[in-house]
């Protein structure tokens, strides 16, 4: 039986050379008015430099795989050191809305068959007061 932390929200995040994209997504995690995540990168053998700026970060579970395992192996290796009763997939190119994880867990509580959710994509735009 897998050891979990009831209501955690574990938040999986793939990087490959993707950095700018990725800190604009982890800024937009660290927004949830949901009270109780963590945060998983899983590094894919980028540059040096992209892997030192994850490194710096201290709300991050960083993970530095040494080649880009694909999207699969990724997130096979993000489920093993994810600690949430719950985990979230996020593409490091998206940004969510401050309301997502709230709104995602409470749909589990509705319908008790519902075993994922997932959100609606917008196109991307300057509006949202990401910056980097």
């Amino acid at each position: 039986m897998a050891i979990y932390k009831k209501n955690l929200v574990s938040f999986v995040v793939l990087n490959w050379n993707g950095i700018h994209d990725t800190l604009l997504c982890l800024e937009s995690i660290r927004k949830q008015d949901y009270p109780d995540v963590e945060i998983i990168v899983i590094d894919q053998g980028s540059a040096e430099d992209q892997k030192s700026t994850l490194r710096s970060i201290s709300d991050i579970k960083l993970v530095d795989l040494p080649k880009n395992t694909g999207f699969t192996g990724g997130q096979i290796e993000a489920l093993k050191h994810t600690k949430g009763e719950y985990i979230a997939l996020i593409n490091n190119d998206s940004v969510i809305s401050p309301d997502w994880t709230k709104i995602a867990v409470s749909s589990f509580g509705k319908v008790k068959k519902i075993a994922a959710v997932g959100g609606r994509g917008y196109l991307w735009n300057d509006d949202l007061g990401y910056k980097v």
